[in-house]
């Protein structure tokens, strides 16, 4: 799917216009282990993803309404890492990818974060990012149940950009249906037939 960096701003400029009283900081998933150093198919915070479109484990998002700055901060990566892992975006080519103002390293987050509280006296955090950066934080009063709902409301409207990416998603899970439909066979297990079909999707 092509990452359209104009759609998630949008989305994080309509947040900030409804909490412009307080400092809002969100944290992305992490990787959960299933046994030894094998972990689970890596699946992205929705909220998350819905703010910055971004699909990698780690991350942290500020929104400063006030100084109308963002900030996204990603896993400080080194080559040996990336030995396991592949390509992973640094600072330079995250901010390129996703269209923030700024992108620093996870480890500079409670610096910045230190910095940006400054003339705030409520936060709007989700509990991942209120347990992460808990001293960073605290003094702020946490208005958690406020940012859950006006996440919900705003992903109940779907932008343009949104109902093309469903459409586009549709269209997809359409065709490989169909070829589910011509392939599935008598006999074959259930398995086989979801090889058919996220095959389809993959292509």
């Amino acid at each position: 799917m092509k990452n359209d960096s104009a759609v998630f701003r949008r989305h994080r400029e309509a947040l900030a216009r409804r909490l412009s009283d307080g400092l809002i900081v969100l944290s992305g998933a992490v990787p959960v282990p299933r046994n030894f150093d094998v972990e689970y198919p890596f699946r992205q915070g929705s909220h998350f993803l819905y703010l910055s479109g971004v699909q990698d484990a780690g991350c942290h998002l500020m929104i400063d309404p006030r100084r109308g700055e963002e900030i996204l901060f990603i896993p400080r990566i080194d080559n040996n890492h990336r030995v396991w892992l592949g390509h992973v975006p640094d600072a330079a080519e995250s901010k390129r990818l996703y269209g923030f103002d700024r992108v620093l390293y996870a480890d500079e987050a409670p610096a910045a974060l230190r910095r940006a509280r400054k003339g705030y006296k409520r936060l709007y955090a989700d509990s991942a990012a209120t347990s992460r950066f808990r001293s960073e934080l605290s003094g702020l009063a946490p208005r958690r149940a406020r940012l859950q709902d006006c996440l919900e409301d705003l992903r109940a409207v779907k932008s343009p950009g949104e109902l093309a990416l469903m459409k586009r998603a549709g269209e997809v899970s359409s065709r490989a249906h169909r070829e589910v439909m011509k392939k599935t066979r008598p006999g074959m297990r259930e398995y086989e037939v979801q090889a058919v079909f996220e095959a389809a999707c993959l292509r």
